[in-house]
């Protein structure tokens, strides 16, 4: 994956169209993992022989809008006749879409943004029909314009789900000199996310009353859910903002909250909020370097799954 919203096209990797409409992308952006199915024909039984783990999905909405709002990448595939999985098949008591494969989400738009900030169908030079693979040329095209369109002014790796709309003035209160680092914190706080399956989201944006307030990373059960922990990454010492904002996410959703500050404003921190609530008691402070031992301890781990073909 490179460093923005987009991916690299390597010739050993395929890239796919997997064209539905909203209420299907709805329904499995919201299973854990991310699961999606193709009915059984000639041609489609010889892509999906030709579907390889690590090869890219690219999200496409048929309707009522269309045009691409995601992209994953395929971890496992396999067929099942006999289990009903998506809401239409349990209706009608039978299995629909035998030929199925596991996906690793690496960026989605919000739902509310599908139709405004869609990459739109027209660049592609024909209508998309079915799942079909994409060729390289046009595959970097796609590549290209996300990276253009969906870049975020803090580029993270690998974000689950793309912040969308106007900047807020905070998004510029972290001192130039600090904001490498802050920025380096919130990418394993995704990235350790991603690791335990949650829908991850950076800048995310607290609905207030005539002011603009964001969370640096949220974690989330669902892509349309609520944050279920809420993080705050906090290297000027300022901490009193950060525990605003997270007090927010814990009256609003009830999300955990977690505040990342350098050792010599943790004390501080503490004294502030203390314990005499129940904001202060379920709030949990780390470091850095912490957050930085827990992201390599996982990153290690995961690349031993890989190594022993556990996981794609």
């Amino acid at each position: 994956m490179s460093s923005a919203t987009s991916w690299t096209v390597e010739i050993a990797m395929k890239t796919w169209v997997l064209p539905s409409a909203a209420e299907n992308w709805r329904f499995s952006l919201t299973q854990t993992p991310a699961i999606w199915g193709l009915r059984s024909s000639r041609m489609t039984d010889i892509y999906f022989s030709q579907l390889a783990p690590g090869d890219i999905l690219l999200m496409y909405v048929t309707n009522p809008t269309q045009g691409f709002i995601g992209f994953a990448s395929m971890s496992e595939k396999y067929i099942d006749r006999e289990k009903c999985y998506w809401p239409d098949e349990v209706k009608a008591g039978k299995v629909i879409y035998p030929l199925r494969f596991r996906m690793n989400v690496e960026t989605v738009l919000p739902p509310e943004v599908w139709e405004t900030a869609r990459i739109p169908r027209k660049i592609l030079p024909y209508t998309v029909r079915g799942f079909s693979p994409l060729d390289d040329a046009l595959a970097t095209k796609v590549s290209s314009q996300i990276d253009k369109q969906w870049r975020t002014p803090r580029v993270l790796t690998r974000p689950t789900v793309v912040p969308f709309g106007p900047r807020g003035t905070e998004l510029e209160e972290t001192p130039p000199a600090l904001q490498p680092k802050h920025d380096e914190i919130k990418a394993q706080l995704v990235e350790i996310g991603n690791f335990q399956n949650y829908v991850t989201e950076v800048e995310y944006q607290i609905p207030l009353q005539g002011q603009t307030m964001r969370l640096d990373v949220v974690w989330k059960r669902e892509v349309e859910g609520v944050p279920t922990f809420a993080f705050e990454v906090e290297m000027s010492g300022n901490v009193e903002r950060a525990g605003v904002r997270l007090r927010h996410a814990f009256d609003r959703w009830n999300s955990r909250p977690y505040l990342v500050v350098k050792q010599d404003d943790s004390v501080r921190a503490r004294n502030m909020y203390g314990s005499q609530d129940a904001f202060g008691r379920i709030l949990k402070m780390t470091s850095p370097d912490r957050i930085r031992e827990l992201h390599d301890a996982k990153s290690a781990l995961r690349k031993l799954e890989k190594e022993l073909g556990l996981i794609a």
